[in-house]
């Protein structure tokens, strides 16, 4: 694990990524992230003042900026040539890449096979001589690099409280009602306010806020809807986009019973004209994501597209498929992003969605179409490979049908192994629960334990945990070196228990080597101190606890008669109590 993960530091300069605390520059620098967080962000960044300001020209002579869903039909080395012409190709792979920075963007949105296979990017990566002096940095989201060996890994993290407040009153010059408004709003959402720490949801979140009468949202479920009525509410409103209604031509999707009604159902204000754009650009998304496909009559269908990874790149041809008309005045409808015509030239244009996230929450929209046989088919089959599609299908169906519910179910009390990792399925299974609001059938009684070891755990995570506890008769809560810090505690226990709070209490909290100081301590002693406190087993060894931390800790016993075991210190130290 790289020193900056370890030490939680923030990087002071741009520089920091390439020599940190003085260090040489790696080869390969890993740059990992969620959706929207700002990985191409920075990669702009790193470009735009390599370029303007002459930054780090101390270091290389030549910086490539490689979007890597821009080659998902060709070898990398052919679109490489291409990019920057097959003369400074040829000059750049006789010096072994000397002084040169190449940037691949987006490993993830490549699929496994072209990333595993590549010739270019099996000899790049693998030090060939040819690439040897060459330094490489990749942007991806953490699930897709895993065998990715880097000198430096780097998380970018978003915005912090000070990043937000920051933004928030750019956004409203002048006007600090607004501004008050706002962010006593997202103090009221502690769900929001963890999604505002992604950049890109940020920017929504501000803007639905301005255009919902000064209303925030409380899930990513309700974040996209909004998003996705009130983006399509100002095309339909521009001048120059006419949309023809019926704009979809397909006569099965026309003649869907109840298709329709559902979309709307779903998606509530959305302009009657644009109910076809949806249904088209919803079965584009899930036909990126997905081999095969239920027609109405419930028969299984195969479509172009047999990758078992997403397809992200879309042709004329497969928008043509999907009954969207591509006319000269086609704009994407703010969802789509058109793609210039070198880079696939067998193609006149190309389209990949705005970003993958509206991608999957398109596709999750017609998923939520289907017949709920169909709808778990799909999850059965596809848990693993798209937890953020099915995530959005829980929150926009509220997981009503009772077999959906027991498959979720079913994940959350995935065991794992007794003291080592934790079910990657478990984390997914929280946040299917959470955006769910939990409208579906009652959980059993049986109590279980909730496995969450060494999953990396956000903000937003340590919520839909606390849901789940709520909710779910869990009597055992494993977070081990989920890397939870202050905020994660609190959000973890500033809700839990509440009045919904059903079935037994939780009995064992293990918190064992996180980064949880006596600032969060105070949160976590919230469950020591309650009056119906069930817990016997406590464990909070392995984080920096300073004297005063435990001055909270010998307080809160005090007020507590059901604690047996007490874990603290630097080591996984226990006391029976």
């Amino acid at each position: 694990v790289d020193e900056i993960l370890k030490k939680k530091e923030p990087l002071g300069d741009l520089r920091d990524i390439f020599h940190y605390l003085g260090k040489p520059c790696p080869r390969l620098i890993l740059i990992l992230g969620g959706p929207g967080i700002g990985k191409t962000t920075l990669a702009n960044e790193i470009c735009i003042k390599w370029a303007r300001d002459g930054y780090l020209a101390e270091d290389f002579d030549a910086l490539i900026l490689l979007p890597l869903r821009c080659v998902q039909q060709r070898s990398v080395e052919e679109v490489m040539m291409e990019h920057i012409g097959e003369e400074n190709y040829q000059q750049m792979k006789k010096s072994s890449g000397r002084r040169c920075l190449m940037i691949l963007e987006g490993w993830d949105e490549m699929s496994v096979e072209r990333r595993q296979n590549d010739p270019f990017l099996l000899k790049l990566l693998n030090e060939c001589p040819i690439w040897e002096d060459a330094t490489v940095m990749i942007t991806s989201r953490p699930h897709a690099c895993e065998d990715v060996v880097a000198g430096r890994r780097i998380e970018v993290v978003g915005f912090g409280s000070e990043e937000i407040r920051e933004f928030v009153e750019k956004s409203f010059p002048n006007d600090a009602r607004s501004v008050d408004g706002f962010l006593q709003q997202l103090d009221e959402y502690p769900q929001l306010h963890s999604l505002c720490y992604v950049p890109m949801n940020l920017v929504m979140v501000v803007d639905i806020f301005d255009c919902n009468e000064k209303k925030l949202p409380s899930t990513l479920t309700d974040l996209y809807q909004l998003f996705m009525v009130m983006t399509l509410q100002r095309e339909v409103n521009k001048e120059n986009v006419k949309m023809k209604p019926p704009f979809y031509s397909s006569v099965a999707v026309r003649a869907a019973d109840g298709v329709e009604e559902t979309l709307c159902r779903m998606l509530a204000g959305i302009p009657k004209q644009a109910v076809g754009i949806v249904l088209c650009l919803s079965r584009l998304a899930y036909r990126g994501f997905f081999d095969w496909y239920c027609d109405r009559e419930g028969k299984r269908r195969y479509g172009v597209n047999k990758w078992r990874d997403p397809k992200i790149i879309f042709t004329e041809s497969d928008l043509n498929k999907c009954d969207i008309d591509v006319t000269a005045t086609f704009d994407g409808f703010g969802l789509l992003k058109g793609t210039h015509v070198h880079q696939l030239p067998t193609d006149t244009n190309t389209y990949n969605f705005a970003h993958l996230t509206i991608q999957e929450f398109l596709c999750a929209v017609y998923i939520s179409t289907l017949s709920q046989q169909e709808q778990l088919v799909l999850l059965r089959e596809h848990y693993q490979q798209y937890p953020n599609v099915f995530m959005f299908v829980c929150g926009l169906t509220g997981m009503v049908s009772s077999e959906m519910f027991q498959f979720i179910y079913s994940k959350l009390s995935l065991p794992g192994d007794e003291d080592g990792d934790g079910d990657p399925d478990v984390i997914t299974a929280a946040r299917c629960m959470y955006e769910s609001k939990h409208s579906g059938p009652a959980p059993p009684v049986q109590p279980f334990t909730l496995n969450m070891n060494y999953n990396s755990l956000s903000p937003y995570d340590a919520l839909c945990v606390t849901h789940v506890l709520s909710c779910c008769p869990v009597s055992k809560l494993k977070m081990r070196g989920c890397r939870i810090g202050n905020k994660e505690a609190e959000l973890l226990v500033k809700h839990y228990p509440n009045k919904n709070t059903t079935g037994p209490l939780l009995e064992e909290l293990h918190l064992f080597d996180n980064d949880i100081t006596s600032e969060g301590m105070e949160h976590v002693m919230k469950i020591v101190r309650t009056s119906s406190a069930a817990l016997r087993v406590l464990n909070v060894s392995g984080n920096p606890i300073s004297d005063d931390g435990m001055a909270l800790i010998s307080e809160a016993l005090k007020h507590n008669t059901s604690l047996t075991l007490l874990g603290v210190g630097g080591e996984n130290k226990k006391c029976h109590i």
